[in-house]
């Protein structure tokens, strides 16, 4: 039983089937939409080839991923995206609490904090984006270099070279059919890398659009967790929640129709 679900890991690693899966749906779809409509069939099988492309990717830098995590380094780097993704996260945390209670948002610590932590899995995923761009820049750098080496006069160049130096590694890559195999690859993955920088910026327009309705929640939260309640303070309305502010302003939250209302008043107002 192990052996046949290791049989099944290994077909679903080989990621030139993913990638050869991706270029047939493409080619696939292309000829029926020669016959029928192109609106209906090319969506489909766009959809279908992108994910081919991206699970390819994805395939092909997960054991290079797990390599960078065992890594000592590849741990205390990891560590500082995540540090870095939850220090960004707060500066939407913070446009979010001022869009809800309509005042500043240094005001409201816990509101913030919370806040900071619901945004931080889309800004790590932003970040992560980030540098699969980097490294796609990297291998569209390198499949141009590859293929400039397969020119007639520089691939002859090289093979002689080979020829004459004995390590191995030179050797193979002195071959023109082993660079272009590699400049191929390169491609592929550029191909699939930029398939799910797409589907990150994507999952991150649709997070951020989608906290635009956390608004009534995070009054919610900032009424329970940072306005304050205290019958014998001078100057406050009694029985009100409030928060001090700077120059004499004072906010109070109550409730009305189910709902958080925010108002502010001066200082002196009882």
């Amino acid at each position: 039983m192990n052996l046949i679900f290791k049989n099944i890991y290994d077909q679903l690693c080989n990621l030139g089937r993913w990638y050869g899966a991706g270029f047939a749906f493409c080619a696939l779809g292309t000829l029926i939409s020669l016959f029928y409509n192109p609106s209906a069939v090319m969506p489909a099988f766009g959809l279908i080839a992108s994910i081919c492309f991206a699970v390819g990717f994805l395939v092909a830098f997960f054991p290079y991923a797990k390599k960078i995590w065992k890594a000592p380094l590849g741990r205390y780097l990891t560590v500082l995206v995540h540090g870095l993704a939850l220090l960004l996260a707060i500066i939407p945390g913070r446009f979010l609490t001022t869009a809800a209670t309509q005042l500043p948002s240094q005001y409201f610590d816990f509101t913030v904090a919370v806040c900071t932590w619901i945004y931080y899995p889309a800004v790590l995923i932003l970040i992560l984006a980030i540098l699969l761009l980097g490294l796609i820049l990297c291998l569209a750098v390198a499949e141009v270099l590859l293929k400039f080496t397969t020119l007639p006069l520089i691939s002859q160049l090289i093979e002689t070279t080979g020829t004459s130096i004995s390590i191995n590694a030179f050797r193979k890559f002195s071959l023109d059919s082993y660079r272009k195999s590699l400049a191929s690859k390169f491609m592929n993955h550029m191909f699939g890398g930029a398939i799910v920088f797409g589907m990150a910026l994507f999952a991150v327009s649709a997070y951020f659009l989608a906290m635009d309705n956390l608004t009534p929640a995070v009054r919610w939260m900032a009424y329970l967790a940072d306005f304050q309640s205290s019958p014998i303070y001078p100057g406050i309305q009694k029985d009100a929640r409030f928060r001090l502010m700077d120059n004499g302003v004072v906010a109070y939250a109550s409730i009305k129709d189910h709902a958080v209302l925010i108002t502010v008043g001066d200082y002196s107002q009882k």
